[in-house]
C-alpha cells in the first residue's frame, strides 16, 4: 500500500501496529510508544498490543509530515488510482468516488441502508433488490386521469454496461408530478465525462408536426423528432455524473431528464395494471 518510504528505520518505527502500513493522520500510541494510525484507532479504544490508554502523538505527526508519507489510497481494489499524502488520508477517504456505497434502495426488500463496496454494488442491486439491466417502461399511479404521486418517490434504480463500466439510472418524483430521471458512472468525475446519456420518450399513435425546441434548463437538449411519421419522440442528451456526486435528487442542479407532469399525461398511455389505472411511459436510453 506504500507508495514512497521514509529512511527505512524511521519509517518501520512509525508502522501502524494493526494494518502495518506508514500511519495515516490523526497518528495515535500508547505510552508504550506502539503507533495506531487515524484510521485503524476508530475501530479499537485500547492498544492493541499492551492495552494501554491511546491519545495523539504530535512527535510522529511531525514525522510523518516532515518525510512527507504517501499511501495509495485504501480503496485501490475499487479503481482509485489517486497517492495521497498521509496526513490527508482519511480526508480522502471520507470523499473518494470509490468508497462504499450506502444503499437505500427498497425494491424488493429494504437492506437497511447497508455499506456495499462499489464494485460488489451491482450485483447487490441484481441479487437483493431484484433491480434489471437495459433500458425499460415506467408506471405512474393514475386516479379520475390525474397522476397520484408522493412527492420524493422513485422508481426502481436500473443498470446499464459500457466498456466495462457500470451505470445507474435514478429518479425523482417531485411535488408537481414532475419526473426526473439522471444517469451515474460508478466511478470518478473524470470517468464521467467520458459519457453522454440520451433519453427518448415516445407518444404513439399520433400524427403531427412539431419544431425543434432547446431546453431552457441547463445543461440538458430537448428536440422533438419524426414530424410526419405516427410517434412524436421527445430526445434528451445530457451528461453522466459520478455516482457520488448525484446519489440522490439535489434541487437545482442541472443534467436532468425533466419530463412535466403534462408532457407526462400526453405522452403517456393509460393502462391498467393488477386492476390498477396506470400511465405508462414509453422510454429508451442509452450511454453513448
Amino acid at each position: 500500500m506504500v507508495e514512497s518510504r521514509a529512511p527505512r528505520d524511521l519509517g518501520d518505527f512509525l508502522n501502524c501496529t494493526i494494518c502495518l502500513d506508514e500511519p495515516a493522520s490523526p497518528i495515535h500510541s500508547c505510552a508504550n510508544g506502539h503507533i495506531i494510525c487515524g484510521i485503524c484507532v476508530e475501530k479499537v479504544k485500547k492498544c492493541g498490543l499492551c492495552q494501554a490508554d491511546l491519545k495523539m502523538s504530535d512527535l510522529a505527526e511531525r514525522l510523518s509530515r516532515q518525510f512527507d508519507f504517501k499511501l495509495t489510497c485504501g480503496n485501490e481494489n475499487e479503481g482509485c488510482k489517486e497517492i495521497v499524502a498521509a496526513a490527508e488520508m482519511k480526508t480522502h477517504l471520507k470523499n473518494c468516488y470509490y468508497r462504499e456505497i450506502i444503499c437505500t434502495e427498497f425494491k424488493n426488500e429494504v437492506c437497511g441502508k447497508a455499506e456495499v463496496a462499489m464494485s460488489d454494488y451491482a450485483k447487490h442491486l441484481q441479487d437483493r433488490h431484484k433491480c434489471i439491466g437495459g433500458t425499460r417502461n415506467f408506471t405512474l399511479m393514475l386516479t379520475d386521469g390525474n397522476i397520484v404521486h408522493e412527492a420524493g418517490a422513485l422508481f426502481p434504480i436500473g443498470i446499464l454496461e459500457k466498456d466495462g463500466k457500470v451505470f445507474l439510472q435514478l429518479s425523482h418524483i417531485g411535488e408537481d408530478a414532475s419526473v426526473y430521471f439522471w444517469m451515474t458512472v460508478l466511478g470518478s468525475k473524470e470517468t464521467a465525462e467520458e459519457y453522454m446519456f440520451d433519453f427518448e420518450h415516445t407518444k404513439a399513435g399520433r400524427r403531427r408536426r412539431v419544431k425543434p425546441l432547446k431546453c431552457p434548463l441547463p445543461g440538458q437538449i430537448l428536440t422533438f423528432q419524426n414530424p410526419f411519421l405516427s410517434s412524436v419522440v421527445a430526445t434528451w442528451s445530457i451528461p453522466v455524473v459520478a455516482f457520488h456526486d448525484r446519489p440522490k435528487y439535489m434541487e437545482h442542479s442541472a443534467f436532468y431528464v425533466i419530463i412535466p407532469a403534462k408532457m407526462a399525461k400526453e405522452f403517456g398511455t393509460p393502462v391498467q395494471e393488477e386492476g390498477e389505472s396506470k400511465l405508462r411511459l414509453e422510454t429508451t436510453y442509452r450511454i453513448v
